[in-house]
């Protein structure tokens, strides 16, 4: 049972953590919405009415999913085109 709370706890934490990614930088939110112009905003997480937060926060990052895989992809593209770049030199 101990387990399954401390992966319940993982899983809040990495949707915290990847709402953090994009909330903090008005770059790289612009992104989804010129990917998704419907993609929504990330909400705050707040212990308090555990639920209702959670839940919000969830449906944006489900909103926002296919959206992210884009932005994700570009990036992991444009930082290998920069190794073999590099690594040319």
């Amino acid at each position: 049972m101990s387990n399954a709370i401390s992966e319940v706890k993982h899983w809040k934490a990495d949707l915290k953590s990847v709402a953090n990614y994009y909330r903090g930088s008005a770059r790289r939110m612009q992104s989804l919405k010129n990917l998704n112009p419907d993609a929504l905003n990330f909400p705050r997480h707040h212990e308090v009415r555990f639920a209702e937060h959670l839940i919000n926060l969830v449906k944006a990052l489900v909103t926002n999913q296919p959206a992210m895989m884009q932005h994700w992809e570009s990036i992991s593209t444009s930082t290998d085109k920069k190794k073999q770049k590099t690594n040319a030199l």
